[in-house]
């Protein structure tokens, strides 16, 4: 169970220059009134703490799940922990912690100071305190722990990670909407807990915002109730295919900043690195508000607005990067797999050995090949291509794999030895035989370098959406009736 009270002194224990920041002020979010009115459509102080809800939902079930495990415990044990009994705790815990901060006034060491500081809800300590008390008296009956222990016991707060990681593996847990009944936000064993619960739950400790955090909640809204109804007087909606769509149009953007690799792969292990996955990221909704705006700025671009585009902005779509192809023939390994890096077993230098030299018979065998393949590829590089490359995607187009620049990432079959030798080449040039990890190559950098609008359009058709949700995002808010805090 994640007694946040506690967290927060152990945090204070390690470093005083934590209690040194200075707190943002906080904004106490009153669930019935109005903060601000879009046209006359009003936005509650429920719809800021319920955008805070779904941000934070996966993670705060997780404390949902905690607290049901641990409240049927202390049902089954009949333990009884009052507010007097909780506060006597917390001033153990705070005398014990105040001696650890260098600098600290233990007087300002107070439950009320460090709610204010840590933007903690008061009742959440206190009910999180008492489930803590409540738990450590049951293990304390069943002879678990000392009964001297406190709830910042190493031995208490191991052993109760312990049993509800065993009670959750018996009971098992759906969190799927799609296993779950209408209205469950969670089932847990045989029991179902319905979504309103758990975002009551949630709520509790989260209806104080930030200041910044209340400007930037206030400010999605607003304009999401901006494009709800622009979409409305469009007689548009958002549909799954949008959202999807929208998600593409920003793996496109990541393609044309460095390192110019692909933008699935980049946007995959951005939102990996903030544990979330691409599934979550598209059904955020704030993700939905940008996709709105997005459906906006492109619902008007047709081939003349991408032909012009094109036109007019010539040196928006120039590129220095040479125009690549090449012909591949693989080499896979005895059990039909490439020799990627992956290969090589750490501290196995003989059987690495071993390994590397089965290699290098694999590709002196396939040798031959690629060099019976140079005088053709000199005569006639697409049919070459089209014919004998084993890259099935790029040998229907004549071996095309696009442009290759210093820092392009390119993917397999293709490496960084593909990269660097198509670095040398002049247009028209074509390389003697290329060793990557997956094979065999020959490069060309073809004669047409100039780039063709089939070759831009998906780059002019981003760059399109991108300029139209600038400005209507600036010329929706400007002729909105936007009413402040009331």
């Amino acid at each position: 169970m994640a007694n946040r009270f506690l967290a927060v002194l152990v945090c204070c224990a390690v470093s005083a220059s934590v209690w040194a920041l200075d707190e943002e002020p906080l904004v106490a979010i009153d669930e019935a009134h109005i903060y601000s009115k879009i046209d006359g459509d009003p936005i509650l102080g429920k719809d800021l703490i319920d955008l805070k809800i779904e941000e934070v939902w996966d993670k705060e079930l997780e404390g949902f799940v905690q607290h049901a495990l641990t409240q049927d415990e202390i049902e089954l044990g009949k333990i009884t922990v009052t507010d007097a009994d909780a506060d006597q705790e917390v001033k153990y815990l705070l005398k014990t912690y105040a001696d650890k901060i260098p600098g600290l006034d233990p007087k300002d060491l107070t439950p009320e100071n460090l709610a204010s500081k840590f933007n903690l809800q008061m009742s959440v300590l206190r009910r999180q305190t008492r489930e803590a008390v409540a738990m450590l008296r049951l293990f304390q009956q069943e002879k678990i722990v000392k009964p001297d222990a406190h709830t910042d016991d190493r031995a208490f707060r191991e052993a109760l990670q312990q049993l509800l990681e065993k009670r959750l593996s018996e009971k098992g847990i759906v969190k799927d909407p799609k296993e779950l009944g209408g209205g469950e936000g969670v089932r847990i064993g045989g029991r179902g807990y319905s979504k309103q619960m758990i975002r009551d739950f949630i709520a509790e400790a989260h209806s104080q915002f930030t200041k910044s955090e209340f400007e930037r909640c206030l400010e999605a809204l607003k304009l999401e109730k901006i494009f709800q109804h622009a979409l409305a007087k469009a007689k548009l909606e958002i549909t799954e295919d949008d959202l999807e769509f929208h998600f593409s149009y920003l793996c496109r953007q990541k393609e044309l900043e460095p390192p110019f690799a692909p933008g699935r792969v980049v946007m995959r292990q951005m939102l990996a690195a903030q544990g979330i996955t691409p599934e979550q990221f598209i059904h955020n909704r704030l993700t939905r508000i940008d996709a709105t705006m997005t459906k906006l700025a492109r619902a008007k671009i047709g081939a003349a607005q991408l032909q012009a585009e094109f036109k007019n902005n010539p040196k928006r779509y120039n590129r220095t990067e040479p125009l690549i192809a090449h012909i591949f023939i693989r080499v896979l390994d005895p059990e039909g797999r490439p020799y990627t890096p992956a290969w090589k077993v750490p501290g196995h230098a003989p059987l690495n050995t071993y390994v590397a030299q089965r290699r290098d018979e694999q590709f002196a065998a396939a040798k031959p090949k690629i060099d019976s393949l140079v005088e053709p590829a000199k005569t006639d590089f697409v049919a070459t291509a089209k014919k004998f490359s084993d890259d099935v995607e790029s040998s229907r187009v004549g071996g095309t794999i696009g442009r290759v620049g210093k820092e392009t990432v390119l993917m397999p079959p293709c490496d960084v030895a593909v990269r660097d030798a198509a670095a040398k080449l002049k247009p028209g040039e074509i390389s003697p035989p290329v060793r990557s990890d997956f094979g065999w190559h020959i490069l060309k950098c073809l004669d047409q370098q100039d780039v063709t609008f089939d070759e831009a359009a998906e780059h002019v058709y981003v760059n399109l959406i991108h300029d139209r949700r600038a400005s209507l995002a600036t010329d929706l808010q400007t002729s909105a009736k936007i009413e402040g805090e009331k």
